[in-house]
């Protein structure tokens, strides 16, 4: 080993540092892990924050789950990358690697830099503008384990920041999960229960509520799953009555999905009457959509069945109108 050191220290600081090379010498002695390598070539004046022209030793030690390599480079004051090695420790649930990033000088200062993050690899899944608990709730391997990590270490800051897309990080959890279940749940409540903001809304006025019942993952969610991400909303004193930028509550939007939805906001205390822009109530999604049930549960909620729209439809009209069908004239008969 000792000969292996002095071989590679023996050339100049121009070829420890050349990044002509598939990788540079200090990369590949942290791929392995190689201490005493990268003390010989630290000391010889390696730059710790050479790259091949892609990725630095930081990235391709924290890629590796090389600890001791991460916290040599570390000492040695790397900073290139540094929000590409702590994506990464996040992506492969390298929980111990994640900690010490960000325990260090460097990874306080990425915690609170939620601006423009570049990036140059393969890593660019998530968009620029996402704060580190987007990319903990993107990565899944790890999910629960990194956002309190990096909540304890006080990603708490960000916890309400939009990404690009607008999305805070409660927003973006039931955007991206293809299902609403356990793993959802336990995320929201780890976001809820640190500071996330219960109503918030995206760019088209949406709540979490909203996104859930509007998105293919609600139909692939058990009712049971439902009920619970419902109760967990209610309990952080979620309005159930918000309505979005055209004016739709979550009960409209319940009304357009299935009895699925409807069925399990309807045990919370609702504005069943509530008009949207175009004058709409529940009611009238509902009877377009020619679901008897939905109608009924409507009915035994007290929903007025005689409101006009501003065209001056009622909701049996406005079924009779965008259908004229036989049926339509018949799903308020008992």
């Amino acid at each position: 080993m000792r000969n292996h050191a002095r071989i590679n220290t023996s050339h100049s600081q121009s070829d420890l540092n050349n990044e002509s090379f598939a990788r540079t010498a200090l990369e590949i002695a942290s791929i392995t892990g190689n201490i005493e390598v990268m003390n010989a070539l630290l000391s010889a004046g390696a730059n710790v924050d050479a790259s091949n022209g892609g990725e630095t030793a930081l990235v391709v030690a924290s890629r590796a789950n090389q600890v001791e390599a991460l916290q040599r480079l570390v000492d040695a004051g790397a900073t290139e990358q540094f929000a590409d090695a702590l994506e990464l420790s996040i992506q492969w649930g390298n929980m111990e690697v994640l900690r010490l990033l960000l325990e260090s000088e460097r990874g306080i200062e990425v915690l609170e830099t939620y601006e423009e993050i570049e990036t140059r690899n393969l890593m660019k899944t998530v968009a620029n503008g996402a704060t580190i608990l987007h990319w903990a709730i993107h990565w899944q391997s790890s999910r629960q384990e990194a956002l309190r990590l990096c909540i304890d270490r006080g990603a708490h800051k960000v916890i309400n920041v939009e990404n690009v897309e607008g999305l805070s990080p409660l927003l973006y959890v039931v955007a991206i999960d293809h299902e609403i279940g356990d793993n959802t749940i336990a995320t929201m409540d780890i976001l809820l229960g640190n500071g996330a903001d219960v109503d918030g809304r995206d760019r088209s006025g949406q709540t979490v509520l909203h996104k859930i019942f509007n998105g293919e993952n609600s139909l692939r969610s058990s009712d049971l799953i439902l009920d619970k991400a419902l109760a967990l909303l209610v309990k952080h004193n979620f309005d159930i009555n918000a309505p979005d930028a055209m004016g739709r509550t979550p009960c409209h939007t319940a009304c357009c999905r299935t009895r699925v939805e409807l069925t399990a906001i309807l045990r919370f205390k609702l504005d069943v009457d509530r008009q949207d822009s175009d004058g709409n109530t529940p009611l009238h999604f509902a009877t377009m959509s020619l679901d008897s049930s939905m109608i009924d549960m409507l009915s035994e909620a007290h929903a007025n069945m005689n409101t006009l729209n501003k065209f001056g439809m009622t909701p049996l009209f406005s079924a009779c109108l965008a259908y004229r069908t036989p049926e339509s004239s018949t799903i308020f008969r008992k």
